[in-house]
């Protein structure tokens, strides 16, 4: 037990992903729509709030598949940021993300929608990624070698986001969160926290 926890910390080492998750379309800046459909305002003299949709298709775009778009960082200070970039594992989970996101509600300088994201299984990749492997092994460069072709063969995990924007410094900004970060990742987070908690108990028992 302790081999197959010890490797399934390395893998989640190995997968240290930092993925910044909030996402801000580079969207019109309310001049670009003539015709006011579809936007908000916030009070009278203000500036109007463009329609939130196109962004928020931008953002879905920008989730599915590692693209980068044209899209910026909200970091969890709130201040956007330029760019949004994967690498390494991160990247070979991504390019198989897909991102499907339902009808847009708006309510002033917020908008949700309802999104379905498939992604990789990772919990299904730890666990078939230390299959007879132990301890006297060589698992870092086992797992170098195998992780790669899992992340590429793994079936596919759905999960189901509700996907907020924000309108912040005239854009329209995807709020990160825990949730939207483990549903891209393919339920990594999830993975960790139960990798984590087998290996507390295997401590606590002496196994």
């Amino acid at each position: 037990m302790k081999g197959k926890i010890y490797g399934l910390l390395l893998i989640l080492l190995c997968l240290a992903l930092a993925l910044s998750l909030a996402a801000c379309s580079r969207g019109g800046d309310g001049d670009d729509d003539e015709d006011g459909s579809g936007r908000g305002s916030r009070d009278e003299g203000q500036e109007d709030i463009p329609d939130p949709g196109e962004s928020m298709e931008e953002a879905a775009r920008a989730l599915s598949g590692g693209d980068s778009g044209e899209i910026a960082v909200l970091g969890v200070d709130g201040e956007a940021e330029e760019g949004f970039s994967t690498s390494g594992y991160a990247s070979l989970i991504m390019s198989r993300v897909t991102v499907d996101t339902g009808r847009v509600e708006q309510d002033g300088e917020s908008a949700f929608t309802d999104a379905k994201i498939s992604a990789p299984d990772m919990e299904q990749v730890l666990w078939d990624a230390i299959e007879g492997l132990t301890p006297e092994d060589d698992m870092e460069a086992a797992l170098a070698q195998r992780l790669p072709e899992l992340i590429d063969s793994a079936p596919l995990k759905e999960f189901e986001v509700r996907l907020e924007l924000r309108y912040v410094d005239g854009q329209w900004c995807l709020v990160s969160s825990t949730e939207l970060a483990n549903a891209i990742t393919g339920g990594l987070i999830d993975a960790r926290a139960e990798v984590v908690r087998q290996a507390l108990e295997g401590l606590e028992g002496g196994n």
